[in-house]
């Protein structure tokens, strides 16, 4: 939620839209771990199957044909639209996409750690390698980790092997941890950085603003509308903050009072 005074309708869609850009991770990059299916599915759902050719001399009895990979994944996308999904081979599926994961981030994280504790032993030795140096030659000691890592959430676009190597030389350079060096790709990037990574230049993006309402008009309690570009759409809901109100109490008195009793007793 972000708090906005009382302006106009398009006024607080321009805020929430700077808003987005900042602080929102991107949607299809916050998607690491992409389902695909597993080899559970070919097994279970492809494997079983025969094929026939129809087209063969009349009188003459079908026999079974293989088919071709491309014809057999054509075939098996078609069967998994069409099919009723399971919840459990869903889970499972996506069980083992996530460990998956978890045990290329765990091989990349020991990787780049040994790499960069080789550059430390390096140095205490006394060896003189600059920073550019070393990471040409650390990186590829740790390259096939980061790769395989990338590409299982669906890094690999975004990150060239120019742009770690460079990355890499800044973080030696500025002498940070390979945590450091590795949080720029465990993390899901904002909206802008998204932006920053495909346009040399910032090109001004297009948004359209629907709205029962006038553009001009001033918000209130229970409004809502819509900002939608060719490929993401944003509700926004307007609220009232509760309303406070602040009485002065009275004032406690400081020290104590000694209260006594005038009756004796007999």
């Amino acid at each position: 939620s972000y708090n906005v005074s009382s302006q106009s309708v398009q006024e607080t869609a321009y805020d929430v839209l700077n808003a987005y850009y900042r602080d929102f991770p991107d949607a299809r990059a916050a998607q690491a771990f992409g389902r695909y299916p597993s080899a559970r599915y070919y097994k279970n759902h492809v494997s079983g199957l025969k094929f026939y050719d129809v087209d063969t001399i009349d009188g003459a009895d079908p026999s079974p044909v293989s088919i071709s990979g491309r014809s057999r994944g054509a075939m098996s996308n078609s069967r998994r639209k069409n099919r009723r999904i399971n919840p459990d081979e869903r889970y499972a599926d996506e069980a083992e996409q996530e460990k998956k994961v978890e045990r290329r981030r765990v091989r990349l994280i020991t990787s780049v750690e040994e790499s960069f504790n080789l550059i430390k032993r390096t140095r205490a030795m006394g060896g003189s390698m600059g920073a550019d140096e070393a990471a040409a030659a650390i990186f590829p000691s740790m390259a096939r980790a980061l790769q395989k890592y990338l590409r299982s959430t669906h890094q690999q676009s975004r990150h060239s092997a120019e742009s770690v190597v460079n990355h890499l030389a800044r973080c030696l350079r500025l002498d940070l941890s390979s945590r450091a060096f590795l949080q720029r790709y465990f993390t899901v990037p904002t909206c802008l950085e998204i932006q920053r990574e495909r346009e040399e230049s910032p090109t001004p993006h297009a948004w359209r603003l629907i709205t029962d309402v006038s553009g001009n008009k001033t918000i209130s309690r229970g409004l809502e509308f819509q900002l939608q570009n060719h490929e993401i759409s944003l509700v926004v809901a307007v609220n009232d903050l509760p309303e406070l109100r602040i009485i002065k109490g009275k004032d406690e008195p400081k020290g104590f009072q000694l209260k006594v009793n005038s009756e004796t007793t007999v």
